[in-house]
């Protein structure tokens, strides 16, 4: 896999995740699109530039200021 995906807590998380001011790393893998988990499809990608099906709202990658 890419050289962005790292291991915590037993799951793979995207490294850019931590890069959005969406990711919510109090919940563990979760973010305001994906309260409960960060689903496998968005690390397959590497990216959420596009609302995907069964997100909550219309957030999409921003990077924190």
């Amino acid at each position: 896999m890419s050289a962005i995906v790292e291991k915590m807590e037993g799951d793979l998380y995207v490294v850019i995740c931590n890069n959005c001011m969406h990711y919510n790393r109090k919940k563990g893998i979760a973010c305001k699109a994906f309260p409960e988990r960060i689903p496998d499809i968005i690390f397959d990608k590497n990216k959420h530039d596009t609302v995907i099906e069964g997100q909550e709202g219309d957030y999409v990658f921003k990077k924190k200021k």
